[in-house]
């Protein structure tokens, strides 16, 4: 089968996109992209596929300033919309942690997101080919990476929620350069790839030479086929992990994932650590800088919270997610998140009856009735309280909780320190300062919203008027 044929069949029946779609091509202007746009180029005549193309200039090399010009000039010889970056990653690189590889791939990655959301893509179609796919899952055979970094790269992925494709990934090196050959292609050669400083060269340039002359004179093939034989058997793992998945799931949504810690631990190590890696990606979008050491620091923290009790310990994970280990819950919450939820220190004086809105968007209601206007018992919401309206000092203040809190749990004897109140409760930490405290005049605890309220504003045989106050939590995208 030719190239042309390969690439098509990857784009139609392995990727499904459909004619007319719209693709972003990410091209760095060396031979495994030169021929993807050469590709592309020859499937918008054929089938209407819209193109547009993406270069970072990454400042790098002396060349890299002639490379980005090259892909402008074919761009626009083509008629072909692009978008040209120039970023400065020696500069990105000392300001953050991380290698110049990784950091090059965060910032590339950041300007096609943002393209492919604001010109509505089908597709971003990357150059990386079958000596790459080799490459690749010898790099994280060495890096431990697990199971998972055996199967190499996909065809299809998901980049937070960018669809990716990887229309080169059977092609091999050498069919590439015959291509360009073929064709009169000119790329530009980064000779970069050949110094022995980076560790995916030495692989390329020493390992797989030296495997091929004294082991395996076909070991690319052999690791090749080795690799879809794991992805097989990964692929129907993950199926198994997905039914068990949605059982050990107590919440999620955007950048945020908790799970029940002893259902995970009742599981087979194999299957802990997947979940965990699940868990991770569905939290930020991907697994980038996740190693397999990071795995088993949190299969460690499951373990010790099962077996010793041990409590409320974070875990700081690469890419920006914290984990928390903490009351039965491990918690995954990325930065994002945390800003997002950031708790907005508020006093709000409520001076009478009726329905306000807080500064967060929430709302509450107070409602006054006579003791027989209404059947308050048969109100078992976590979100109204039905108290003594006469026990009251107005006005009454809404505010977040400070130091030194105490009040008088219902049905308790004794008071308590909110403190206390939330670790013997066992409140997540990133709850407790988010929940709102109701408080009268004299800076008496009313209600800790959504949790408990003080038992000496409770309704008894004395009660002859009362206040219902409702608190109503804004709905998600509100």
């Amino acid at each position: 089968m030719d190239l042309y044929k390969k690439f098509k069949r990857n784009i139609f029946d392995i990727a499904e996109l459909k004619n007319n779609d719209k693709l972003l091509l990410s091209v760095s202007g060396g031979p495994d992209s030169l021929v993807m746009f050469d590709l592309a180029l020859r499937l918008r005549e054929d089938y209407g596929i819209d193109l547009g193309v993406f270069h970072l200039d990454h400042c790098l090399r002396d060349e890299s300033e002639d490379e980005a010009e090259m892909v402008r000039e074919i761009c626009k010889n083509n008629q072909v919309v692009y978008w040209i970056k120039k970023e400065d990653i020696s500069n990105i690189n000392a300001e953050k942690s991380g290698s110049i590889e990784a950091i090059a791939r965060e910032v590339r990655f950041n300007h096609l997101k943002k393209i492919y959301f604001k010109e509505k893509f089908d597709g971003v179609l990357t150059g990386h080919q079958a000596n790459d796919q080799i490459e690749t899952m010898l790099f994280n055979l060495f890096r431990g990476s697990g199971l998972e970094g055996l199967t190499g790269m996909n065809l299809t992925s998901y980049y937070d929620k960018m669809f990716l494709i990887k229309p080169l990934l059977n092609i091999w090196r050498e069919e590439i350069e015959n291509y360009c050959n073929k064709k009169g292609l000119k790329p530009s050669i980064d000779n970069s790839n050949y110094t022995l400083k980076y560790t995916r060269n030495r692989i390329r340039n020493e390992l797989i030479p030296y495997l091929e002359e004294h082991f395996n004179d076909s070991i690319k093939l052999t690791l090749y086929d080795t690799i879809n034989l794991i992805r097989d058997e990964h692929r129907l793992i993950n199926s198994v992990v997905d039914d068990i998945f949605i059982e050990l799931v107590i919440e999620s949504g955007e950048g945020y994932l908790d799970l029940d810690i002893k259902k995970l631990y009742s599981q087979d190590i194999a299957i802990q650590r997947r979940v965990i890696r699940k868990s991770i990606f569905k939290t930020k979008g991907n697994l980038d800088g996740i190693y397999q050491k990071h795995i088993n620091i949190l299969t460690d923290a499951i373990k010790d919270e099962v077996e010793t009790e041990e409590t409320g310990k974070d875990y700081q994970m690469p890419g920006g997610v914290t984990c928390r280990v903490e009351y039965n819950t491990i918690s995954f919450r990325t930065e994002k998140w945390y800003k997002k939820h950031k708790t907005s220190y508020f006093k709000v004086v409520i001076p009478d009856l009726g329905e306000y809105t807080l500064p967060d968007g929430n709302r509450i209601r107070l409602e006054k009735f006579k003791i027989n206007q209404i059947d308050w018992k048969k109100y078992i919401e976590m979100n109204i309280i039905f108290i003594d309206y006469d026990e009251l000092e107005w006005p009454l203040v809404l505010r977040h909780r400070k130091a030194g809190d105490r009040f008088k749990p219902l049905k308790m004897e004794g008071t308590k320190k909110i403190k206390d109140y939330f670790i013997d409760s066992k409140i997540p930490k990133y709850k407790r300062d988010k929940t709102p405290i109701l408080v009268d005049a004299k800076d008496r605890i009313i209600w800790l919203v959504g949790e408990r309220m003080d038992d000496r504003f409770k309704i008894d045989s004395k009660t002859q008027n009362i206040l219902m106050v409702k608190y109503e939590f804004k709905k998600e995208g509100e």
